[in-house]
């Protein structure tokens, strides 16, 4: 299992936590790879007034659109820079290796915004694989501390998942868990950031790659990376 975190500028990364399950791995001879397909770029423009068709002349506009959406090897979903877009983004379908789903923005000016809102995620991955997620900004306010994450990567399906990007975010005011014992123990476990992991039997997460992300107001810690569950972290 490959899990990789490099720098970049980074805030607060109170309480960080890198757990990951390094297992140990031979050589061995690949297949070549077969040519990418181009895919498709979907449009999000949360400042305009009617829903469109997801080109860029006609753009999607609202993360439930968005999410409406299963997309595919090679595809894109691009937001308006300087938008703000509210609830949590969960879009549907795996891309591959050669061609992994891109989630990043378009056009000039300040990254475009998720805005979780006070759900559980701003940005959700669960048993996908092979995302790139970049240049965006994240954050998840709310009135009261509860588990919450700015983006989340699960496996719960009993299978290994891989291929993850997690890279040029923008990541700020998180309203995780901050409490540490009692009955909020795991709130502030699963509450970050960035947070990766794994429920059940057989599940893992493979090849995740996070980096120069900068984090900063976040209620549980700025990066809890696991590729499996707390018990084999």
């Amino acid at each position: 299992m490959r899990v990789k975190v490099t720098g970049g500028r980074r805030q607060a990364l109170n309480g960080a936590l890198l757990a990951a399950t390094l297992a140990g791995a031979s050589v061995v001879a690949l297949p070549a790879v077969p040519a990418a397909a181009a895919g498709t770029t979907s449009y999000v423009d949360c400042s305009v007034s009617q829903a469109g068709t997801g080109s860029q002349s006609s753009p999607f506009n609202s993360i439930s659109q968005a999410n409406a959406k299963t997309y595919g090897p090679g595809d894109t979903l691009a937001f308006a820079a300087g938008t703000t877009c509210t609830g949590t983004l969960a879009p549907a379908g795996s891309g591959t290796a050669a061609a992994p789903i891109t989630v990043t923005s378009y056009g000039t000016g300040a990254p475009p915004t998720i805005d979780g809102n006070g759900a559980a995620d701003a940005l959700r991955l669960t048993d996908q694989d092979h995302w790139t997620i970049r240049n965006l900004k994240v954050t998840n306010p709310a009135g009261s501390l509860a588990r919450r994450t700015g983006v989340r990567i699960s496996a719960t399906d009993g299978r290994s998942h891989r291929g993850f990007d997690i890279g040029n975010l923008v990541i700020d005011r998180v309203a995780g868990q901050t409490n540490k014992g009692g009955s909020t123990t795991e709130d502030y476990v699963q509450s970050a950031g960035i947070v990766t992991g794994a429920t059940g039997a057989g599940s893992t997460l493979d090849d995740v790659h996070v980096h120069h992300n900068q984090v900063s107001n976040t209620g549980g810690g700025g990066l809890k990376i696991r590729v499996g569950s707390m018990a084999t972290k």
